[in-house]
Protein backbone atom coordinates (compact mmCIF):
# COMPACT_ATOMS: atom_id res chain seq x y z
CA UNK A 1 0.00 0.00 0.00
CA UNK A 2 2.81 2.45 0.90
CA UNK A 3 4.18 2.15 -2.61
CA UNK A 4 0.89 3.48 -4.02
CA UNK A 5 1.22 6.83 -2.24
CA UNK A 6 2.44 9.57 -4.55
CA UNK A 7 5.34 11.73 -3.46
CA UNK A 8 5.13 15.05 -5.27
CA UNK A 9 8.14 16.92 -6.61
CA UNK A 10 8.96 20.42 -5.50
CA UNK A 11 10.01 22.88 -8.14
CA UNK A 12 10.46 26.65 -8.45
CA UNK A 13 7.73 28.77 -9.96
CA UNK A 14 7.86 32.44 -10.93
CA UNK A 15 5.96 34.25 -8.23
CA UNK A 16 3.88 36.34 -10.62
CA UNK A 17 2.43 33.19 -12.21
CA UNK A 18 0.74 32.25 -8.92
CA UNK A 19 -2.74 33.39 -7.97
CA UNK A 20 -3.95 33.82 -4.39
CA UNK A 21 -7.02 31.85 -3.45
CA UNK A 22 -9.74 34.52 -3.04
CA UNK A 23 -11.77 32.12 -0.87
CA UNK A 24 -8.97 31.23 1.53
CA UNK A 25 -10.65 30.62 4.91
CA UNK A 26 -7.39 31.02 6.82
CA UNK A 27 -6.76 34.53 8.11
CA UNK A 28 -3.45 35.95 9.27
CA UNK A 29 -2.68 38.94 11.51
CA UNK A 30 -0.05 41.54 10.69
CA UNK A 31 2.11 40.06 13.47
CA UNK A 32 1.79 36.57 12.02
CA UNK A 33 2.78 37.82 8.56
CA UNK A 34 5.80 39.53 10.10
CA UNK A 35 6.70 36.27 11.85
CA UNK A 36 6.48 34.36 8.55
CA UNK A 37 8.66 37.02 6.93
CA UNK A 38 11.28 36.84 9.69
CA UNK A 39 11.33 33.06 9.48
CA UNK A 40 11.82 33.05 5.70
CA UNK A 41 14.58 35.67 5.97
CA UNK A 42 16.43 33.69 8.64
CA UNK A 43 15.86 30.06 7.57
CA UNK A 44 14.88 30.31 3.91
CA UNK A 45 11.68 29.22 2.17
CA UNK A 46 11.17 25.80 3.80
CA UNK A 47 7.48 25.16 3.23
CA UNK A 48 6.49 24.94 -0.46
CA UNK A 49 3.31 26.58 -1.69
CA UNK A 50 0.77 24.07 -2.95
CA UNK A 51 -1.03 25.08 -6.15
CA UNK A 52 -3.53 23.52 -8.53
CA UNK A 53 -3.11 23.07 -12.29
CA UNK A 54 -4.35 26.67 -12.81
CA UNK A 55 -1.66 28.03 -10.44
CA UNK A 56 -4.23 28.95 -7.77
CA UNK A 57 -2.84 28.58 -4.26
CA UNK A 58 -4.36 25.75 -2.27
CA UNK A 59 -2.04 26.16 0.70
CA UNK A 60 0.45 28.98 1.23
CA UNK A 61 -1.45 32.22 0.52
CA UNK A 62 0.30 33.99 3.40
CA UNK A 63 3.73 32.73 2.36
CA UNK A 64 2.97 34.04 -1.15
CA UNK A 65 2.05 37.49 0.24
CA UNK A 66 5.27 37.57 2.23
CA UNK A 67 7.29 36.42 -0.79
CA UNK A 68 5.88 39.38 -2.77
CA UNK A 69 6.81 41.79 0.04
CA UNK A 70 10.31 40.33 0.23
CA UNK A 71 10.74 40.82 -3.50
CA UNK A 72 11.32 37.16 -4.31
CA UNK A 73 11.21 36.20 -7.99
CA UNK A 74 10.54 32.48 -7.45
CA UNK A 75 9.14 30.28 -4.72
CA UNK A 76 9.08 26.51 -4.17
CA UNK A 77 5.77 24.92 -5.20
CA UNK A 78 4.04 21.58 -5.43
CA UNK A 79 1.58 21.49 -8.32
CA UNK A 80 -1.41 19.15 -8.04
CA UNK A 81 -3.73 18.08 -10.82
CA UNK A 82 -6.96 18.21 -8.83
CA UNK A 83 -10.47 19.56 -9.29
CA UNK A 84 -11.68 22.80 -7.74
CA UNK A 85 -13.74 20.82 -5.20
CA UNK A 86 -10.71 18.72 -4.24
CA UNK A 87 -8.74 21.96 -3.87
CA UNK A 88 -11.35 23.38 -1.46
CA UNK A 89 -11.28 20.16 0.55
CA UNK A 90 -7.48 20.09 0.66
CA UNK A 91 -7.29 23.77 1.68
CA UNK A 92 -9.57 23.10 4.62
CA UNK A 93 -7.74 19.92 5.62
CA UNK A 94 -4.30 21.58 5.51
CA UNK A 95 -5.52 24.64 7.42
CA UNK A 96 -6.75 22.41 10.22
CA UNK A 97 -3.71 20.11 10.39
CA UNK A 98 -1.54 22.54 12.30
CA UNK A 99 -2.81 21.15 15.60
CA UNK A 100 -3.15 22.95 18.86
CA UNK A 101 -0.48 24.19 21.16
CA UNK A 102 0.19 22.84 24.66
CA UNK A 103 0.85 25.85 26.90
CA UNK A 104 3.14 23.96 29.31
CA UNK A 105 5.22 22.48 26.49
CA UNK A 106 5.40 25.93 24.87
CA UNK A 107 6.79 27.35 28.12
CA UNK A 108 9.47 24.65 28.23
CA UNK A 109 10.44 25.34 24.59
CA UNK A 110 10.46 29.12 25.07
CA UNK A 111 12.57 28.76 28.22
CA UNK A 112 15.04 26.59 26.30
CA UNK A 113 15.21 29.21 23.53
CA UNK A 114 15.78 32.01 26.01
CA UNK A 115 18.40 30.00 27.94
CA UNK A 116 20.31 29.16 24.76
CA UNK A 117 19.86 32.42 22.91
CA UNK A 118 19.41 34.77 25.85
CA UNK A 119 17.57 37.01 23.45
CA UNK A 120 13.99 37.95 24.17
CA UNK A 121 13.82 40.07 21.01
CA UNK A 122 14.54 37.02 18.84
CA UNK A 123 11.67 35.16 20.49
CA UNK A 124 9.38 38.13 19.81
CA UNK A 125 10.63 38.34 16.22
CA UNK A 126 9.75 34.77 15.26
CA UNK A 127 6.73 33.98 17.41
CA UNK A 128 3.71 35.91 16.19
CA UNK A 129 2.04 36.86 19.44
CA UNK A 130 0.59 39.93 21.02
CA UNK A 131 2.72 41.73 23.61
CA UNK A 132 0.31 40.58 26.35
CA UNK A 133 0.76 36.91 25.37
CA UNK A 134 4.54 37.30 25.49
CA UNK A 135 4.29 38.96 28.91
CA UNK A 136 2.19 36.02 30.15
CA UNK A 137 4.83 33.58 28.90
CA UNK A 138 7.61 35.58 30.52
CA UNK A 139 5.73 35.65 33.81
CA UNK A 140 5.27 31.88 33.56
CA UNK A 141 9.02 31.51 33.05
CA UNK A 142 9.96 34.05 35.71
CA UNK A 143 11.84 35.95 33.00
CA UNK A 144 10.03 39.25 33.39
CA UNK A 145 11.13 39.61 37.02
CA UNK A 146 14.72 38.74 36.03
CA UNK A 147 14.66 41.35 33.25
CA UNK A 148 13.33 44.01 35.62
CA UNK A 149 15.95 43.08 38.24
CA UNK A 150 18.70 43.28 35.61
CA UNK A 151 17.49 46.75 34.57
CA UNK A 152 17.48 47.92 38.23
CA UNK A 153 21.04 46.60 38.66
CA UNK A 154 22.23 48.40 35.54
CA UNK A 155 20.61 51.64 36.66
CA UNK A 156 22.23 51.43 40.10
CA UNK A 157 25.68 50.57 38.70
CA UNK A 158 28.13 53.48 38.83
CA UNK A 159 28.64 55.25 35.54
CA UNK A 160 32.19 55.62 34.30
CA UNK A 161 32.91 58.55 32.05
CA UNK A 162 35.94 59.37 29.99
CA UNK A 163 36.77 62.38 27.89
CA UNK A 164 39.14 61.64 25.03
CA UNK A 165 40.81 64.12 22.70
CA UNK A 166 42.28 63.32 19.29
CA UNK A 167 44.58 65.23 16.99
CA UNK A 168 43.10 63.92 13.75
CA UNK A 169 39.79 62.68 12.44
CA UNK A 170 41.50 59.38 11.58
CA UNK A 171 42.53 58.81 15.23
CA UNK A 172 38.94 59.55 16.29
CA UNK A 173 37.51 57.04 13.80
CA UNK A 174 39.98 54.36 14.92
CA UNK A 175 39.04 54.95 18.55
CA UNK A 176 35.34 54.69 17.72
CA UNK A 177 35.98 51.38 15.92
CA UNK A 178 37.83 50.05 18.99
CA UNK A 179 35.09 51.24 21.34
CA UNK A 180 32.42 49.59 19.18
CA UNK A 181 34.38 46.31 19.31
CA UNK A 182 34.60 46.57 23.12
CA UNK A 183 30.89 47.33 23.27
CA UNK A 184 30.08 44.15 21.32
CA UNK A 185 32.62 41.92 23.09
CA UNK A 186 31.52 42.88 26.60
CA UNK A 187 27.90 43.69 25.83
CA UNK A 188 28.56 47.12 27.26
CA UNK A 189 26.53 50.26 26.95
CA UNK A 190 28.57 53.06 25.48
CA UNK A 191 27.37 56.55 24.78
CA UNK A 192 29.78 58.06 22.30
CA UNK A 193 29.36 61.79 21.77
CA UNK A 194 31.40 63.80 19.34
Amino acid sequence: MGNDIKIHSIYKEVIYNLKENPNNPNKCTKEQLESISNSIKKFGFLDPIIINKDNIVINGNHRLKVAHKLGLDEVPVIKLDITETEGILLTNILNKLHGTSDWDLDLIEYKKLLDEQGNLNQLKEFVAMEEEEIDNILEGLGVKEKEEEKEREEESRPQNKAILKFRTREELEQAIDHLEAIKVKFNAKLDIRI
